[in-house]
């Protein structure tokens, strides 16, 4: 089923190969209190951390994954629940798909949901106007104020 309706956004540890998931949050842009928003424990074969993705991009330190994230199981079956059988959209869809599908293979389930780019929705001759909009926000690169932002931008291009 395509619901273009949701809009997902993943902050890693990093941006190389060896980063992972560290905060997930999906919103409904059509309802915006259908929202969820979580910091993800790392796993253990999860090493990699960089610190200037910390300092200066999301400001999560890798303590707080450690004392409120969510286990990587549970990380899954939260989406798995919200999103089966939806194809959600991001800005950054090639990332945010390599940082969910290491998240679900690491805990062993299979996502029931996909992820396309927010540009199966924005009219081609509308991308540009939705780039600019998007630099004119002011997020703070955590997951749900990000996502939120993304959806406001695609509301006022597709509206």
């Amino acid at each position: 089923m395509v619901n273009h309706a949701m809009i997902i956004d993943v902050e890693a540890s990093g941006l190389g190969d060896n980063s992972y998931p560290i905060e997930i949050a999906w919103v409904n842009r059509l309802n915006r209190h259908q929202n969820d928003s979580f910091l993800v424990c790392p796993d253990p074969s999860w090493t990699f951390w960089d610190d200037y993705a910390e300092q200066s991009i999301h400001r999560i330190p890798r303590d707080s994954l450690l004392k409120d994230g969510v286990s990587v199981i549970n990380a899954c079956n939260r989406l798995n629940d919200a999103l089966k059988g939806h194809r959600i959209l991001s800005d950054a869809a090639q990332t945010d798909r390599f940082w969910i599908r290491k998240l679900f293979s690491c805990a062993g389930i299979q996502s029931e949901f996909s992820i396309g780019s927010i540009y199966e929705l924005i009219p081609g001759d509308k991308a540009d106007v939705f780039q600019r909009r998007l630099k004119k926000e002011s997020v703070p690169h955590r997951a749900l104020e990000d996502a939120r932002a993304i959806a406001k931008c695609v509301n006022f291009v597709c509206s």
